[in-house]
């Protein structure tokens, strides 16, 4: 998955493999994980984005905001610091088995 910029020209290639993206960064994947945040950098080799800067990761009903994140692509987790989330549970209509 792409990560997408509202404005595309404000990114940088800082090293090999290392993108960094500078400004309004998005990323989202096919089954509605989104994540946004400002000075992202992108390690393209073993997948992972990153940042030390205040983002919101959302995912279905979820959201969280938080000051860091590291995110494995490959393996879909996030680890980050000081986090406020706000998870709402969805209702399941019908009998349980």
């Amino acid at each position: 998955q792409p990560i997408r910029q509202k404005t595309p020209e404000l990114f940088l290639l800082v090293k090999d493999k290392i993108v960094h993206f500078m400004a309004n960064s998005h990323y989202k994947r096919d089954d509605g994980v989104a994540l946004d945040g400002e000075d992202i950098f992108y390690e393209l080799g073993p997948q992972i984005l990153r940042s030390d800067k205040p983002f919101i990761f959302t995912q279905k009903q979820s959201r969280t905001n938080g000051l860091s994140f590291v995110y494995q692509m490959k393996e879909g987790t996030i680890t980050a610091s000081n986090i406020h989330s706000y998870i709402q549970q969805v209702k399941q209509i019908g009998k349980k088995k």
